[in-house]
């Protein structure tokens, strides 16, 4: 009687394995980028806290606040200054659009884009 092996070989794990990997890989490497994300909307948010509920808020203070907590936090990307003050519905609005790229390998990178406001009550 002839007995067939069942399963996946070593080669069939590979192929399989690869595109997990490379998926891993990209993962691991988006993290900061994210991680710096959550930091420039949480600025945002304390910048709002402290400026709210004012008619109209100075841009050169709000951008000097934003600047010390983008010091604090450790933020290159995006700067101060690509953050604007613009009026909303319901008073002022933080605007920024950003993107950041990372490398994932060789010549291959990755790009995020961001779009964070925050409302200024």
């Amino acid at each position: 009687m002839r007995h067939r092996q069942t399963g996946v070989t070593f080669i069939g794990w590979i192929i399989l394995l690869i595109p997990i990997v490379i998926v891993g890989f990209a993962l691991i490497r988006l993290m900061p980028v994210y991680i710096n994300s959550f930091k420039v909307g949480s600025a945002m948010e304390q910048v709002a806290a402290e400026f709210a509920g004012e008619e109209r808020p100075n841009v050169a203070a709000v951008r000097s606040a934003l600047q010390s907590r983008f010091d604090v936090e450790d933020i290159d990307n995006p700067q101060a200054q690509d953050v604007h003050l613009v009026p909303g519905e319901e008073g002022w609005v933080l605007e920024v659009q950003y993107e950041q790229a990372t490398a994932l390998f060789g010549p291959l990178s990755l790009l995020a884009n961001f779009s964070k406001s925050v409302a200024l009550r």
